[in-house]
């Protein structure tokens, strides 16, 4: 049986994003369905655009009750791949100045 694709506002993201990984062989099953709950997350909170606001992220990776951590990791680092290149969700990449309030470069 086929999976639905995804259909909220990141559902051409997504499936570039798993077409990408799959072709350069890797599976991606529990990633997948990871990043479905993600679109449906985003659906539930009626978002239009093609992103992921900082706000919520926190909201879709914050621990939820009954949740093993190993769970809570596996949802945050399907997130990150997927947003991994800030351009491909929407955003400009979050470049911070390297030095300190010293002027000193820091690490």
């Amino acid at each position: 049986m086929r999976r639905p694709l995804p259909h909220g506002p990141l559902a051409e993201i997504i499936t570039t994003f798993l077409i990408e990984k799959r072709a350069l062989g890797y599976r991606y099953i529990e990633q997948e369905r990871l990043l479905r709950r993600l679109d449906r997350f985003l659906l539930e909170r009626e978002i239009a655009t093609p992103e992921l606001p900082r706000d919520l992220v926190r909201q879709w990776l914050a621990k939820t009750p009954h949740e093993r951590a190993l769970t809570q990791a596996s949802r945050a680092s399907a997130t990150l791949r997927l947003g991994g290149d800030p351009q491909r969700v929407g955003r400009q990449p979050d470049v911070r100045d390297r030095h300190g309030p010293d002027g000193r470069q820091g690490l």
